[in-house]
């Protein structure tokens, strides 16, 4: 195994490793990856490494967990970047449940939903 300087350094490495082989298609929309010890033994890194690695691209839209079969690949949007949609909406409980809603409407197409307030994008813009 490779040396790194501590453990969050390996973890952001595996996670642009994978996201590499995603963004360039070596594993591609719609399918699955590999076991998650056969990506262990390939990468050389623990299960834990690993998992913290897939968390996050699953948290970028890259990836999406399914229960007892691993992986998937989400939808990728030109250039390589995930199929992300910004949501932007004033805060409140009622909105709130209006996002998950739309979120829910969007996963099943690839898509995933960015929640972004729109109170605090227009005090930056009022900054400006």
């Amino acid at each position: 195994m490779a040396k790194y300087k501590n453990s969050s350094s390996v973890k952001s490495y595996m996670t642009n490793l994978l996201r590499r082989d995603i963004t360039s298609g070596i594993y591609r929309a719609g399918e699955r990856l590999p076991a998650e010890r056969k990506l262990c033994e390939k990468l050389s890194i623990s299960r834990g490494t690993l998992r913290t690695a897939l968390q996050s691209l699953s948290k970028q839209g890259l990836l999406t967990p399914c229960r007892g079969s691993g992986w998937k690949v989400t939808g990728m949007g030109p250039g390589g970047h995930p199929k992300t949609i910004a949501v932007l909406m004033p805060e409140g409980p009622y909105n709130l449940e209006m996002y998950k809603s739309i979120a829910s409407e969007l996963k099943p197409h690839g898509y995933s939903a960015a929640y972004v307030p729109a109170g605090k994008i227009m005090d930056k813009l009022e900054n400006v």
